[in-house]
């Protein structure tokens, strides 16, 4: 039988969120989600659009 859906990075049985049509468990998620708010603040950064506090 299948076992439903696992995070797609550690294999974690009861992912908490699908981003970008892959599963993710809380850590997961939340270290991929930081990452990218990350380079957009960077991105913003560099134009101009944000400081850095």
């Amino acid at each position: 039988m299948g076992e439903g859906p696992r995070c797609s990075v550690c294999g974690a049985r009861k992912p908490l969120a699908k981003i970008g049509g892959k599963y993710y468990c809380y850590e997961c998620g939340s270290k991929l989600v930081r990452e990218h708010i990350l380079s957009l603040l960077k991105e913003l950064e560099k134009k101009g659009l944000v400081r850095q506090a």
